[in-house]
C-alpha cells in the first residue's frame, strides 16, 4: 500500500509522543479506571494553570479546540499555562505544527497519566463528552462544544431505536456538569436546551459567536506547504467530502468510475481533493493515482474548507461549517440517507442538492459564489470569557433562568408493578408549568418493560441514567460495604462515608440542584442513599409496603439482600425530612419503625395504585417550607441537662415538643428559614432529625458556627502556644483538650485538614503521621510547599523531628517494579509500628506502572507508598522500584 507523502509534522509528533508516558499504554477496564481515578480524586488536589485537551475521544487533535489552543499560545498571559493533549495512539487526524512545542505533553487515553490530569487539571476541554466516571470537582472548570448538526435530530429528539435505547445519557450528564457550552448561533442554543433537556437544570453559560474553529480563514495560506502533488496555484480548489461509505464492491465500483469522471471533466481547471472516511482512504491508497487528491491526516479539515472554492458533500455537518465560509455548495449522497428527522425543511436540502455526478457538473457554474469574510478571531472572545470572565459585545452569554420548582424522583426499575402505576397516577397529577421533574434511572437490569415505560413519560421528564461505577476510594468501598451490610451504626457514625456518598450522588446527578428529592419506591437502600445525599433542600421518602411482612419474609426464606436493604433502608431515615406512609396501616408501620424516626416526621397519606393521587403532601412542603430556605450549619454546646422546645413539621406551628437534651448529646443545626420575620432553625439531635427550634444562640453561649470544611496537604512549624483539641467542635471544655502546642515549639507538622469556625481556623495536624487533633491556624507558620528540598533540609536540622518522626517527603511520578516475580508489600512503612506484610497476596506487579505518592525513611529503611492500577496502595521496599 503506497503511503502519503506526509511532511515533517508527523514525525514530529510521533517522536514527541514516543518520549512521554503514552508509549507504557494498558488497556484498563472501565472498573479498573474508576477506582484509580478515584484515588486520585480523593488524594490530589487541584494543579493551577493546567489544561486538559480531548477531541473526539482522543482521536483527532484538530477542530475548535485546535484553534482556541492556537490563540492560547499565542498570548503571553498563558506563558507559564501547563498544556495536556489526550491522544489515542489507535487513530490521529489533524496533526498541527503548533504541537511540535516543547511545553505540552501527549497523555494516552488508557494511561494513568490521563486519570491524573482528569482529576487534577484546573481546565478540561472537550467536544463530546466527558467519561463516565468523571466529575468536576471544586475548583475545576469544565468547557464542551455543543453539538448542532440541523440535518439529523439529535438528543432526545432522536427516533427510538429498541437496539440501542437513549445513548446520549452521558452525554445529557456531561452537558449538565458543564461550565461552559460554546454554541454557534442561536437555533443551535435552541436545540440543544431541547434535545437535551438542559433547561430548568443546567446552571453553567452557553457562550454564542462563531465557534473557534472558524479561525481557520486566517491560516489558510499555511495549508499550501502541507497538501502535495497536484496542488497548482493558478487553479480554484474543489473538494468532495463523503463522511459515511459503506465497502461494498457495486459502491466502489460506481464512486471510482464517478472520480475518474469528475477529474476528467474538471481537473483541468480545479485542484480535487477528497475528504473520505478511514476505509475508503486505505482502498484508495493501492492506487498511486488517486493518493494526490487525498488530504493527508495531517491537515485541518477547516483550514482546507478555507480554501474551497467548490464543496461537494453529503449530508455532513462539516457542510454546515463551510456554508458559514461560502455558499458554492452542492448535496450529492452515494446512498440512500433518510433526513425526515431533520431540522431542515425539505425546501433547505433541495436548494443545494444534485441528483448525479452528471447534474453536479452541469450546474457547478450557474451558482453565484459568496464568500463570506471572517475578519475576527472567534477564539479570542471564547477565551476571554472562559479565563477572565470578560463578555466581549460580540459574545453572547446565555444563563437559563428557572422558575420552575426542581424535583427529583426514584422510583425503582419502572416494572409493570402498583409502584409504577402511582408514580403515573403523580405525573398526571403534576403541573409542568411549575415543576421540573427528572427520574433517576438505574442502567443496570433494565428490561423491555421497563424501557416501554420511559417512553410512555419521558415527553414529560428528565431522564438520569446511572452510568459505571461508583467514585470510592478504597478505604470508602469498604465502609460502604459494611453500611450496606449493618446498617449505620449510631455508636460510630464517624465511619458513615458521606463524602463518598455526596461525591457519588454528584457525578450521577451533575453536580445540579433541587428544591426536593424524593424516593418514591422507598425500600431500596442502595439508592436511596444518593437521593439523601443529592443536593436538594428538601428529602422524602414513601413508605409503600407493610415493613414487618417484608422483614419477616426476608427472615423466613434467608433473602439476605432484601433484609439487608430493609434495616439499611431504616437506619437511613434520619437523612429525611419527611417520610410519607402510603401503606393503609399506617399505625403497624409506625410501631415497626419507631426506633428510627420520631413519629412526627412521619405523614400519613391513603391512596391506591389506581386512584390519581391529588393533594400529594409534599406538595405543600415544598411550596411553604423551601423557598427561603439556606443551609447553616453549627454545633451547639452546653454544659448542663436543658429542656428544648422543638416544633416538628412548619406547617403546623401550633404544635410544639419539648424534649430533654445532656451536655453529651450531639446537638446540630442544618438549615435555616425566616417565616414572618422569625429565623427558624432545623435542628439534630445525636443524628436524629427532632424538628425546628428559634435563636439556638440562647441555648448556649458556647456555639461553634462550621461555615466551611476545606480539605488540605501541607506542612508547618508550631511557632505559638495554643491550646490543642480533639476535635473542631470543642471551643471551651479544657477538659476534652489535648494539651498545649509550647512543648511542640519550632516541631514541623502535616496539616490535612482546614475548618473555618466562628472562633477562627482551626487547623487538622498530623505528628509521625499519627493524628495530634486541631489547634488554631495562627499558631502555625506555613513552609513553602514548592521547595521540598529547603523542607527536607530543615527537618534533618530540626532535633525534635528527627528524634520524633519519620522523614516523609511527598512524591508524584510512576515507576516500575526492578523484579521479574511477585513483590512483597507491606502495610506500614517498612520499620514502623505495626508494619506487617500486606494482605495483597499473589499480586504481580511487574510491567505494570505504579503511582509513587511518597518516599518514608527511618533507621530500618526507605519505603515507597504506591497505588496500583487497580487502585490499592500499600508499602514497598525504595530498592524495588525504579523511577520512569
Amino acid at each position: 500500500m503506497k503511503q502519503l507523502n506526509v511532511k515533517p509534522t508527523l514525525q514530529m509528533i510521533k517522536e514527541a509522543i514516543s518520549s512521554s508516558n503514552i508509549k507504557s499504554e494498558i488497556k484498563y477496564s472501565l472498573s479498573e479506571k474508576t477506582k484509580i481515578y478515584s484515588e486520585i480524586l480523593t488524594h490530589q488536589s487541584i494543579s493551577p494553570k493546567t489544561v486538559l485537551f480531548e477531541s473526539n475521544y482522543g482521536n483527532q487533535l484538530s477542530g475548535d479546540l485546535l484553534y482556541l489552543f492556537k490563540s492560547l499560545k499565542r498570548d503571553i498571559r498563558f506563558r507559564k499555562f501547563k498544556w495536556i493533549w489526550v491522544y489515542n495512539t489507535d487513530f490521529a487526524d489533524g496533526i498541527d505544527e503548533i504541537f511540535k512545542s516543547n511545553d505540552i505533553e501527549f497523555v494516552n487515553k488508557n494511561s494513568l497519566k490521563y486519570l491524573e490530569y482528569l482529576a487534577t487539571a484546573e481546565y478540561y476541554f472537550n467536544d463530546t463528552e466527558a467519561p463516565v466516571f468523571y466529575l468536576k470537582r471544586e475548583g475545576q472548570k469544565y468547557i464542551t462544544i455543543g453539538e448542532s448538526n440541523p440535518f439529523f435530530y439529535v438528543g432526545y429528539d432522536a427516533p427510538y431505536d429498541d437496539k440501542n435505547p437513549y445513548p446520549v445519557r452521558n452525554r445529557l450528564r456531561s452537558y449538565l456538569m458543564s461550565d461552559f457550552i460554546l454554541s454557534d448561533n442561536p437555533k443551535s442554543t435552541e436545540i440543544l436546551l431541547r434535545a437535551y433537556k438542559l433547561s430548568g437544570l443546567f446552571e453553567g453559560k452557553i457562550l454564542e459567536a462563531s465557534l473557534p474553529r472558524f479561525d481557520s480563514v486566517h491560516y489558510k495560506e499555511n495549508l499550501v506547504s502541507q497538501l502535495h502533488g497536484i496542488y497548482d496555484s493558478k487553479k480554484e480548489t474543489l473538494v468532495w467530502n463523503i463522511s459515511t461509505f459503506s465497502m461494498d464492491p457495486v459502491a466502489i465500483e460506481r464512486f471510482t468510475h464517478e472520480l475518474e469522471y469528475l477529474i476528467q471533466k474538471l481537473g483541468v481547471v480545479y485542484n480535487i481533493y477528497l475528504l473520505i472516511p478511514e476505509n475508503l482512504k486505505e482502498y484508495l491508497l493501492e492506487n498511486e493515482k488517486y493518493v494526490d487528491h487525498i488530504v493527508p491526516d495531517t491537515v485541518d479539515i477547516m483550514s482546507v474548507l478555507a480554501m474551497t472554492d467548490v464543496l461537494l458533500s453529503d449530508y455532513s455537518s462539516l457542510s454546515l461549517d463551510y456554508l458559514k465560509m461560502n455558499n458554492n455548495i452542492y448535496y450529492y449522497s452515494l446512498e440512500d440517507v433518510d433526513i425526515t428527522y431533520s431540522y431542515l425543511r425539505k425546501e433547505q436540502i433541495d436548494e443545494y442538492s444534485v441528483d448525479t455526478i452528471y447534474d453536479f457538473i452541469h450546474r457547478k457554474l450557474q451558482k453565484k459564489e459568496n464568500t463570506v469574510v471572517n475578519k475576527q478571531w472567534n477564539s479570542s472572545l471564547f477565551i476571554e470569557m472562559i479565563f477572565f470572565a470578560n463578555a466581549q459585545n460580540s459574545l453572547h452569554v446565555v444563563e437559563i433562568e428557572n422558575n420552575k420548582k426542581t424535583l427529583l424522583f426514584y422510583a425503582g426499575y419502572l416494572k409493570n408493578n402498583f409502584i409504577t402505576n402511582r408514580f403515573f397516577n403523580v405525573l398526571k397529577e403534576i403541573d409542568f408549568d411549575q415543576y421540573d421533574i427528572s427520574v433517576l434511572i438505574p442502567s443496570n437490569d433494565l428490561t423491555v418493560e421497563s424501557y416501554e415505560n420511559l417512553r410512555k413519560i419521558s415527553s414529560k421528564i428528565r431522564p438520569i441514567f446511572y452510568e459505571g461505577y461508583a467514585i470510592f476510594s478504597g478505604q470508602e468501598r469498604l465502609q460502604d460495604s459494611i453500611i450496606r451490610k449493618k446498617g449505620i451504626i449510631q455508636s460510630d457514625i464517624s465511619n458513615y462515608p458521606k463524602k463518598a456518598y455526596r461525591r457519588e450522588a454528584n457525578r450521577v446527578f451533575s453536580n445540579a440542584h433541587f428544591t426536593a428529592a424524593i424516593d418514591f419506591q422507598g425500600d431500596n437502600f442502595y439508592w436511596s442513599r444518593y437521593i439523601a445525599e443529592s443536593n436538594s433542600l428538601y428529602k422524602i421518602l414513601l413508605q409503600q409496603y407493610d415493613l414487618e411482612y417484608q422483614w419477616n419474609k426476608a427472615l423466613k426464606n434467608n433473602y439476605v439482600n432484601k433484609k439487608l436493604s430493609l434495616y439499611g433502608m431504616m437506619t437511613y431515615y434520619q437523612f429525611y425530612d419527611q417520610i410519607i406512609n402510603i401503606y393503609q396501616r399506617h399505625e403497624k408501620n409506625l410501631q415497626f419503625i419507631k426506633d428510627y424516626v420520631a413519629e412526627e416526621y412521619v405523614t400519613y397519606y391513603k391512596t391506591s395504585d389506581k386512584e390519581p393521587i391529588l393533594d400529594f403532601p409534599f406538595y405543600d412542603g415544598i411550596n411553604n417550607v423551601i423557598s427561603n430556605q439556606t443551609k447553616c450549619v453549627q454545633e451547639l454546646i452546653i454544659n448542663n441537662v436543658k429542656e428544648l422546645t422543638v416544633i416538628p413539621n412548619l406547617k403546623n406551628m401550633n404544635l410544639t415538643q419539648t424534649i430533654t437534651i445532656h451536655p453529651s448529646d450531639q446537638i446540630i443545626t442544618l438549615n435555616k428559614i425566616y417565616l414572618d420575620g422569625i429565623e427558624y432553625y432545623k435542628v439534630m439531635v445525636n443524628s436524629i432529625y427532632r424538628g425546628w427550634i428559634i435563636n439556638p444562640q440562647e441555648l448556649s453561649e458556647n456555639v461553634l458556627i462550621i461555615s466551611q470544611n476545606h480539605q488540605c496537604n501541607y506542612d508547618a512549624k508550631i511557632i505559638k502556644n495554643r491550646k490543642i483539641f480533639k476535635n473542631a467542635s470543642d471551643p471551651v471544655d479544657t477538659s476534652l483538650y489535648v494539651g498545649m502546642s509550647e512543648e511542640l515549639s519550632g516541631v514541623i507538622v502535616r496539616v490535612t485538614e482546614e475548618i473555618l469556625t466562628s472562633d477562627g481556623i482551626r487547623c487538622h495536624i498530623f505528628i509521625n503521621d499519627e493524628e495530634l487533633g486541631y489547634i488554631s491556624k495562627d499558631a502555625l507558620s506555613i513552609i513553602n510547599p514548592f521547595n521540598a528540598q529547603v523542607l527536607l533540609n530543615y527537618k534533618l536540622k530540626n532535633k525534635a523531628i528527627r528524634s520524633r518522626s519519620l522523614e516523609t517527603e511527598e512524591l508524584n511520578v510512576l515507576g516500575v517494579l526492578n523484579k521479574k516475580e511477585k513483590a512483597i508489600l507491606y502495610t506500614q512503612p517498612i520499620g514502623s509500628i505495626n508494619s506487617e506484610v500486606s494482605e495483597i497476596k499473589n499480586y504481580n506487579l511487574a510491567d505494570r506502572p505504579l503511582k509513587i505518592l511518597k518516599l518514608v525513611t527511618n533507621k530500618f529503611a526507605q519505603s515507597y507508598l504506591i497505588l496500583d492500577d487497580f487502585g490499592q496502595s500499600a508499602w514497598i521496599a525504595k530498592e524495588d522500584i525504579t523511577l520512569l
